[in-house]
């Protein structure tokens, strides 16, 4: 699936000139493609009954977070399904047309349909935008309730310089081959990005405690270092993993290598000489 320009809103231009008030309520770039798939009255829900007995699970991220890899774990909990990147408008718009869906409260009931976890509960990924179209559209009413565990990076540069890499070499997870090598050191790039992660994460709090949605909060460094303790301690209380949850090894594996660190070091010696 594409990432971050597709995903949600590019890195120069998330929230130049906007205050949070008004960031919220402009539709994000899915929203809008998916308006104009659906219509405005095909995005919205023609009644406030529950569709569902089982929670929404959302995994609220911004890239190169970590995201991919708690989606393995909470798959491995056996509760909800895989969670994907369900909301991206390609997705929608292919998965829709191949099952003559017209609405995307329909859409909801197929990904249910199709993805939902060994317990019944459907899993997605979410960023800010997608987070706030769930609840601006009434989605979230279709559920008894929303889980959203949110991944985040402690150290967000590291997470920057991991984004800017994978835009240049195509190679988004361990899985996928790298299709250019050489990557060429782009500072400003790298500190806007850094910059709209941590608004990105700021927006994702914000829609959760307005809203009343139920938020986990899980750290990609210590859930590397000890899945089994930060992992477990999220997953058990949100429901989503039975309390003897041991964690299998993962299906991805870590990829940064010592280009990361060269471009990190080099953004820090570059802020530290204008300090």
């Amino acid at each position: 699936m594409k990432r971050f320009f597709s995903g949600s809103r590019g890195p120069l231009d998330l929230f130049q000139r906007k205050g949070l008030s008004e960031t919220l309520a402009t539709p994000g770039p899915h929203e809008t493609a998916l308006t104009r798939l659906f219509g405005a009255e095909g995005m919205r829900r023609r009644s406030d009954g529950l569709c569902f007995q089982t929670p929404l699970v959302v995994i609220a991220f911004t890239n190169r977070s970590g995201s991919n890899l708690l989606a393995d774990y909470v798959r491995q909990g056996k509760v909800a399904g895989p969670a994907g990147e369900f909301l991206n408008h390609d997705f929608v718009t292919k998965h829709a047309r191949e099952q003559g869906i017209t609405r995307l409260p329909d859409y909801m009931l197929y990904l249910q349909t199709r993805f939902a976890g060994p317990a019944g509960a459907l899993a997605i990924k979410a960023s800010w935008d997608q987070l706030a179209m769930l609840h601006r559209t009434g989605l979230t009413g279709m559920f008894p309730e929303v889980r959203v565990l949110h991944m985040l990076r402690q150290d967000v540069l590291a997470q920057a310089v991991s984004y800017v890499i994978a835009l240049h070499t195509k190679q988004w997870t361990s899985k996928h081959a790298v299709e250019q090598d050489e990557v060429p050191f782009k500072p400003d790039l790298i500190e806007h990005v850094a910059a709209d992660f941590h608004q990105a994460n700021l927006l994702i709090r914000l829609i959760c405690d307005a809203t009343g949605m139920r938020r986990w909060a899980l750290a990609y460094e210590q859930m590397c270092h000890d899945p089994a303790t930060h992992v477990g301690n999220v997953l058990v209380p949100a429901g989503l993993a039975p309390k003897d949850w041991a964690p299998d090894v993962p299906r991805i594996s870590k990829q940064a290598g010592p280009r990361n660190a060269e471009m990190q070091a080099a953004v820090l010696a570059r802020l530290r000489a204008v300090l």
